[in-house]
């Protein structure tokens, strides 16, 4: 099962949720986001959280087309975001896309790229797929097919992150190690249709600026 999270960031193109919406099979909604919901007419699978963010209208936009709400106390342990992603990851899914995840709030948005690390951990996959920007974290082998010309980044999530090798950039790495707060794979360019990325110990954060 492959499952959306639509959390409540900024979502600057209503045409690419549209299009995440189509690709997956369960729509997980993280309260106020229901909004871009509505705004393209797509019913989540489920609404998580305390509600403390959905306006009046959307609330009854879900409630009289009977889409199941789990409500949370405002005094919770976890963020909106991670109750959803939580939830996915317990019905099963292999892998969870999450999307509206960046917004004006720093500290959730760096909370929701972590919540990647977590989503790994389970042994699923895990993506931030926004319209601009796609990120995913690395911790062995992965072949990618970005598009030529594209400018991305890899940032070490772990302290040091060892072997790291990239081949079908402009700028190639052979059997390096990235140590944390380094800027050393920053902006990049995709050179080739296909791209290598091998990291032997560590997390390596991709992010893609499309």
């Amino acid at each position: 099962m492959k499952s959306l999270v639509v959390t409540n960031g900024m979502i600057h193109s209503l045409k690419h949720l549209h299009q995440l919406c189509l690709k997956h099979q369960h729509i997980i909604c993280a309260d106020g986001a229901v909004r871009y919901l509505r705004k393209i007419d797509v019913f989540p699978t489920v609404v998580v959280g305390d509600l403390d963010s959905i306006i009046s209208g959307d609330l009854h936009w879900i409630r009289t087309n009977d889409i199941p709400v789990i409500q949370y106390d405002t005094r919770k342990d976890f963020t909106d975001t991670e109750i959803a992603v939580r939830y996915a990851l317990d019905q099963g899914s292999v892998s969870v896309t999450m999307t509206g995840s960046f917004g004006s709030r720093m500290d959730h948005s760096l909370g929701n790229l972590y919540l990647l690390k977590m989503i790994m951990d389970e042994g699923c996959e895990g993506l931030i797929d926004e319209a601009e920007t796609e990120v995913r974290l690395i911790s062995s082998f992965m072949r990618l097919s970005w598009i030529k010309g594209e400018t991305v980044s890899f940032i070490p999530i772990s302290e040091v992150v060892k072997g790291v090798t990239l081949r079908g950039f402009e700028y190639s790495v052979t059997h390096e190690s990235i140590h944390m707060g380094s800027s050393r794979c920053l902006s990049n360019v995709v050179a080739e249709d296909f791209q290598e990325v091998e990291v032997e110990q560590g997390l390596l954060a991709a992010i893609r600026n499309k």
